[in-house]
């Protein structure tokens, strides 16, 4: 008895690809759904929130389909004309500068709180 026999019918053994797999050429323009691995929730909800705020944006949402699968399903939809590949880069980027901006003004306050401590 093999494992596929024993998954219901409606299980995709067919995952979508990786996100960078993605053929610019063959995606389509407006969605995406991608496959990050090794990445949790802190990430996906990050993430979503952060590519929310594009305007071109009108749908984000990010899926993990069981903890102890090492996979995240990340979808896109934006307007017409915008692809989501862009959308997630801008995304990732965007996400980045926040996170050093945040390290910046912890490390900022725990220096003022050092120095305060120290008296």
């Amino acid at each position: 008895m093999s494992v596929n026999s024993l998954l219901p019918p409606s299980y995709d053994r067919n995952p979508p690809p990786p996100a960078h797999a993605f053929n610019k050429d063959t995606a389509p323009p407006a969605t995406s759904q991608g496959l990050p691995s090794s990445e949790s929730h802190t990430l996906g909800n990050a993430l979503k929130n952060v590519i929310l705020q594009n305007p071109a944006v009108t749908f984000c949402g990010y899926s993990i389909p069981h903890p102890a699968e090492d996979q995240m399903f990340l979808r896109i939809q934006t307007v017409d004309d915008v692809p989501a590949q862009d959308v997630l880069k801008k995304g990732l980027q965007d996400l980045k500068i926040i996170c050093g901006m945040t390290r910046q003004t912890f490390n900022q306050e725990m220096k003022k709180f050092e120095a305060k401590s120290q008296r």
